[in-house]
This record gives C-alpha cells, sequence and structure tokens, in this order.
C-alpha cells in the first residue's frame, strides 16, 4: 500500500490518498468491462457531446476498439503489469492524461496520474462520468489501484512516487524532460518519455484537385480535427503543409478558402487568440525565407516559405497559423528531418510509398504516417516507442 496522507498542496481527486498495488494481466476482462462501461457512462452524459476530443476519446474506449488493440500482441498470457505508473502529463491538451490513464489500466498496472493544473471542462465531465462508473463494486480494483492529482511539478509527491514507481511516463516540452530526469528513481524504474515534437503534412495537389469538389467537406473537416482541435498544441498537429506534386496554385486557394469559411462557424477568436497570432506574424515576417503571407481575418493565416530555414521545427504556428511550401518530390525533405519530427500526414499519397521512403532513405525522425484527420489517432504505439511491451512485465518459463 502507498500512503500518501502527508503531503501537502496536492489536491487529490475524490480524496483517495491510498494506492493498492496489485497489477493484473494485460487486457484482462475486468479491465476490458471497466473501460467499455466508462466509453458507454461518458456518452450518457450530455455535457460530453460538447467537445469533440472527448467524444473521440469515449469512441476510443470502446469494447471493440480495446480488443483489437489486444490482437496485435502474443503470448499475453505470460505478461502482467509491472506494478505503479506514475504519470507526468501535459498541462496544454486537456484530455492527454486520460488516455495515459488507460495505457496504464490496459496493460495491468496501478496508476497515479498528475492531471493538469487547469480545471479543463472535459477533466470535469471525465470524473463525473468516471465516478458512476465506479459505483459498481466489480471496479473497486480501479477505485482502490489508481490515483488522480494535481500540484506543482516540484512538489516533494512527486519525488517520493519516482522512488516508488515501476514506470514513469513523462509528456511535455524538453525541458519537462530534463526536470524530472534529475529526480531520483529506483533502479528498475523504466521511463518513457514523451518529449517536444514537430509535425508536417503532405497534400499531393493533383488528389486534392480531382477529389476536392465532391469532398471538400470531409477533406477539411479532418484538416480542421488535426489543426484547430488542440489550438496547435498537440506534438502531432502539423505546422509546416508541403504542396507536392505539380504547383496549382488556384486548388491551394480552394483549400485554404473553404477551410476559412469551416473555422468561421466553429472555432472562437478572443483578445488572447488575436495577440498570439499577431506575435508569431512580427516574429516570422522578418525572415529571409518568407515569400508570402496571407491572413484570413484572424481565423487563418498563412506564411509561404521559399526555403527551409535551418531548424524547420522553429516553423510553428497557434491557432490556425500555418506555414507552407511547394515541394515536387519527397527527396526535397531529406535533408530537413531530424530527431523532433513525430507525425507526417498525407492526403493523396500512397502510405506504403511513404513507409519505405523513410526507411529507404534512412530518415532519423518521422514515427508516425497518418492520412488526414488521424493526427491525434492515439494507440498503444506512440513516438516510436510501443507502451505494451514498456508497461508490461513477461515472465519466462519453460
Amino acid at each position: 500500500m502507498i500512503q500518501l496522507h502527508k503531503f501537502k498542496n496536492v489536491d487529490f481527486i475524490y480524496n483517495n490518498k491510498t494506492l493498492k498495488n496489485s497489477v493484473k494481466r494485460p487486457f484482462d476482462k475486468r479491465i476490458l468491462d471497466f473501460i467499455d462501461s466508462l466509453s458507454k457512462e461518458l456518452f450518457k452524459n450530455k455535457e460530453t457531446r460538447d467537445y469533440d476530443d472527448l467524444i473521440t476519446f469515449a469512441y476510443w474506449c470502446r469494447r471493440s476498439n480495446i480488443e483489437q488493440l489486444s490482437l496485435k500482441y502474443s503470448n499475453i498470457n505470460n505478461s502482467i503489469g509491472r506494478g505503479v505508473v506514475l504519470h507526468i502529463t501535459p498541462s496544454n491538451v486537456p484530455i492527454t492524461c486520460l488516455y495515459s490513464f488507460i495505457f496504464g489500466v490496459i496493460t495491468g498496472n496501478n496508476n497515479v496520474v498528475k492531471i493538469p493544473s487547469k480545471k479543463y471542462s472535459q477533466i470535469k465531465i471525465f470524473f463525473k462520468s468516471l465516478k458512476k462508473t465506479l459505483l459498481n463494486q466489480n471496479y473497486s480494483f480501479i477505485k482502490l489501484g489508481n490515483i488522480f492529482f494535481r500540484c506543482e511539478r516540484n512538489n516533494e509527491i512527486i519525488k517520493y512516487l519516482s522512488l516508488y514507481a515501476n514506470n514513469r511516463i513523462i509528456w511535455g516540452g524538453d525541458d519537462t524532460i530534463e526536470t524530472f530526469k534529475k529526480i531520483e528513481t529506483n533502479p528498475r524504474c523504466i521511463d518513457v518519455n514523451f518529449s517536444d515534437r514537430y509535425s508536417i503534412s503532405v497534400i499531393n495537389t493533383k488528389s486534392l484537385k480531382d477529389d476536392f469538389n465532391k469532398k471538400k467537406n470531409i477533406i477539411i473537416k479532418k484538416f480542421f480535427n488535426d489543426t484547430y482541435l488542440f489550438d496547435q498544441n498537440g506534438c502531432s498537429t502539423p505546422h509546416l503543409i508541403l504542396w507536392h506534386g505539380r504547383k496549382d496554385t488556384n486548388i491551394k486557394k480552394k483549400f485554404w478558402d473553404e477551410l476559412y469559411r469551416y473555422v468561421k462557424k466553429k472555432f472562437e477568436i478572443d483578445k488572447f487568440i488575436a495577440y498570439e497570432k499577431f506575435v508569431l506574424q512580427n516574429k516570422f515576417l522578418s525572415k529571409n525565407y518568407v515569400s508570402n503571407y496571407k491572413k484570413y481575418e484572424n481565423y487563418l493565416h498563412i506564411i509561404k516559405i521559399n526555403k527551409f530555414p535551418k531548424n524547420v521545427e522553429d516553423l510553428r504556428g497557434k491557432f490556425g497559423f500555418f506555414f507552407e511550401k511547394d515541394i515536387k518530390t519527397l527527396n526535397e525533405i531529406v535533408s530537413i528531418v531530424n530527431p523532433k519530427f513525430q507525425t507526417l500526414t498525407y492526403f493523396g499519397l500512397d502510405k506504403y510509398k511513404l513507409l519505405n521512403f523513410v526507411i529507404d532513405k534512412n530518415l532519423i525522425g518521422v514515427d508516425r504516417i497518418v492520412p488526414f484527420g488521424s493526427a491525434f489517432n492515439i494507440g498503444l504505439i506512440w513516438d516510436g516507442y510501443d507502451l505494451y511491451h514498456s508497461l508490461s512485465r513477461k515472465i519466462n518459463y519453460e
């Protein structure tokens, strides 16, 4: 049992300060029952419908999806959770902490989750649904084996839990990762660090032109979900848009025009967002690689670049601020891809050709290749890590 009563300036959700450490097999039936029940409870809550990211999370938690994840792994019967997983989750994306928690549960572990200090509505709704789900006595092992809390990252509880944890999952920028690396852990603790990453999108102009009139609503909605849904804060959201193939100014204009119309209906602009875009505008417009700048009110800003800067990963936008460049072939990006590159979203290209391109060119970045609309389709393989293998212990027997 882990006793956390002595720690001050810590907000324990439901005031649960005692953790029972009792591991299980990954994808245990009781675990699947709990996650599926949680999914149904979230869908019952009318408030869930106001948040696309929470709807996506609830849909992801369906039994059929979790069972599908389990089919990718063999020898589950000789695997067991490693123990206690400490989750340090980011403050700028509300539901990463929820996915992280489910990863720990799926793999048979007990979890201590540091949630964002900001009280996001999505997290409030989640806890309402979790509380109702845990009224079922069959899920008492979840209530006893998992803790959610808020505190400053320098709180003594982090040092204590780091010494106790069998795993730590740390989400955050490079500075956050470095800070937690300096904290002492037990000798067998395995850290999984999800550090600052950079993502791009590649659009084949001919394919977009061929499909746009019939599928423009679907295409625009998917791109919106990849970008505006988390204000471009997620590591898998694209910042740099690469127009692949023959130059086509007309289809690019149609794409941006249609995105602007969609965003204007769906996205609210406040003074803070307007100011942030103004800051970005001033930061980049003086650069020698900028060839054009277009602004659709404060809903959409686009900077066209004529060459890649030295550190492409510095081309970062917020709230609908994008960079674009024309490329004739994929070979033009070989020199810019570095370990910071995480996700490549694509439209109108063949996924197998993209995969072979990354491998054949020995690229040291790009861990994910996914179509439009799938930037945030999170799974047990993320950032090149396989969380099932990292968070479970294999028992060898002969």
